[in-house]
C-alpha cells in the first residue's frame, strides 16, 4: 500500500444519549388540564417532579401517566415554564413575604 490511505466515516444511529422529546406545542385542553393538576396540588410552589408523581395528579388524569395523558408536556423545560406561568397567574405579587432586599 505505497501512499494509500483508508479513511472511514462513522454515522451513529442514535446520537444524543437522553430521548429526544417532540417539539409540539401544548394544546389548550393539556394547559386545562395541566391547570387542574396544579391546582388540585394545593402547594404554594410545585416542581415538575412533584407533579408528575404526585397522588392527586393521577386522580385528576384518570389514572394515566403524564406522559400519556399530556404527550407535549413531557420535556421538563416545558412543563417548568408552563408551571411558572400558572403560578405567576396564581401570585401575581409572589407569596407576600417582605424580603431583606426590600427595606424592612
Amino acid at each position: 500500500m505505497d501512499g494509500v490511505q483508508n479513511k472511514m466515516l462513522v454515522i451513529p444511529k442514535y446520537p444524543y444519549n437522553h430521548p429526544q422529546h417532540p417539539h409540539a406545542k401544548p394544546t389548550l385542553e393539556e394547559k386545562e388540564l395541566l391547570e387542574k393538576c396544579t391546582k388540585a396540588s394545593r402547594a404554594a410552589r410545585i416542581t415538575p417532579k412533584a407533579l408528575r408523581d404526585s397522588a392527586l395528579t393521577a386522580e385528576v388524569l384518570g389514572g394515566q401517566k403524564c406522559e400519556e395523558a399530556l404527550p407535549s408536556i413531557i420535556d421538563n423545560p416545558c412543563l417548568q415554564c408552563l408551571i411558572k406561568g400558572l403560578n405567576q397567574t396564581r401570585y401575581t405579587k409572589g407569596l407576600n413575604w417582605d424580603s431583606k432586599s426590600s427595606g424592612t
